[in-house]
């Protein structure tokens, strides 16, 4: 199993997605510590990490698009930008020069963004099939977890031991390490910006395909109940024990998702897309435990099974964007994938905010199972369309 990860092209795409979810994991914090200690007010610190969040999903799929068409040569031009970005801030941080010019570099940051997690899971597509592209899929769902469990405290520590200006170096520099190991993954292929002609006429908008459309409202809801969840932890820390606790909640989700998405990998195809349905019914059945959680580790073990359970459904909708994307719009594919999910993690984290302050903590955690609820109820009222899938 390990064997593909360790020789190239495998080797080079590993190191990219997991240098590039560690930077994902660690420039939302790194930004919000780097603007409070310049500006002293959380106000504009979370108005700078808004400007990073949309920036980055905003532009995501017309830079899946652009990789799509014209190849990885794309990822080194946005890298290099977004790494140019970060560097400014952390300068900026440092001199002060105004509140201004470090929204501008936040916003430049996000709509720079590479999309280097699409391109490493189409490169995989292209690489190898059947079980050993699920345990690909597997790997980049694991690495993820892996990073945003870690990645949050080694950005305190080293804005403790440092500056966050420090943190958004070292941001920087994983992302010109992402893109560089991307570019040489890719070029034992030439899989990106190689349709011929034919196939670039052929090009019509993914949204027209009406089952790529559901999945695309099902991501949306996962992001609703994962952003639900990310917001209300802290609040439950402070509720039930204390707020250095939420790191570990948080966490208990993660290591729950690496967990299953390892389990998951070892079934072989034995599961198939035409469950993936039946997987976001228990991601909706998972959530139904959080309001009724009254202690740390009670909420731990809850918080891990909602992980395991949202780990297969993650990786049956990579499988399902195989099916339905053009293998010349694989990376556009995910990328309008990843905006959805985007998109209801900022929506998700807006509302479960709202509600802690005008109603309770209850009320926040009912976001994440009232999405999760709803995610099923699309998933279940199109069923028969992922069982066409299957047969494709």
């Amino acid at each position: 199993m390990s064997s593909m990860f360790l020789r190239a092209p495998g080797r080079t795409l590993t190191i990219s997605v997991t240098a590039w979810w560690s930077k994902l994991a660690m420039v939302p914090l790194s930004i919000l510590l780097a603007i409070h200690q310049m500006s002293d007010t959380y106000a504009l610190a979370g108005i700078a990490v808004g400007c990073y969040g949309l920036g980055h999903a905003l532009l995501a799929p017309i830079k899946g698009r652009l990789v799509d068409r014209f190849g990885v040569t794309v990822i080194t031009y946005l890298a290099s930008i977004c790494a140019l970005s970060l560097s400014g801030l952390a300068v900026s941080v440092i001199t002060k020069p105004g509140a201004v010019l470090a929204l501008v570099f936040c916003a430049i940051a996000g709509l720079s963004s590479p999309p280097i997690i699409a391109t490493a899971r189409a490169k995989w597509a292209s690489l190898v099939e059947g079980a050993s592209l699920r345990r690909a899929t597997a790997s980049i769902v694991v690495s993820g977890d892996i990073s945003h469990a870690i990645g949050p405290v080694l950005v305190v520590a080293i804005a403790l031991s440092i500056s966050p200006a420090a943190a958004l170096m070292l941001c920087a520099a994983l992302t010109i390490i992402a893109a560089r190991a991307i570019v040489q993954g890719s070029k034992a292929s030439s899989q990106f910006g190689d349709a011929d002609e034919s196939e670039r006429a052929s090009t019509v908008s993914l949204l027209k395909n009406s089952t790529f459309r559901t999945l695309m409202v099902i991501d949306l809801t996962l992001g609703l109940t994962i952003g639900g969840i990310d917001v209300s932890m802290p609040a439950f820390a402070s509720e039930y024990g204390r707020a250095a606790h939420a790191g570990f909640l948080l966490g208990a989700f993660a290591v729950g998702s690496a967990i299953a998405s390892y389990l998951f990998a070892r079934r072989e195809r034995s599961v198939s897309i035409n469950h993936y349905p039946i997987f976001i019914c228990l991601v909706a059945v998972a959530y139904m435990f959080p309001p009724f959680a009254h202690s740390i580790w009670q909420m731990l073990l809850i918080l891990s099974l909602a992980g395991a359970a949202t780990a297969p459904a993650t990786i049956l909708l990579f499988e399902s964007i195989d099916y339905l994307a053009p293998r010349h719009q694989a990376v556009e594919a995910f990328t309008w994938i990843a905006t959805a999910f985007t998109v209801g993690i900022s929506l998700g984290s807006v509302l479960a905010g709202a509600l802690i302050d005008s109603y309770s903590l209850t009320a926040s955690l009912a976001v994440s199972l009232v999405a999760a609820s709803a995610g099923a109820g699309v998933a279940v009222g199109n069923r028969r369309a992922f069982r066409k899938i299957k047969s494709v």
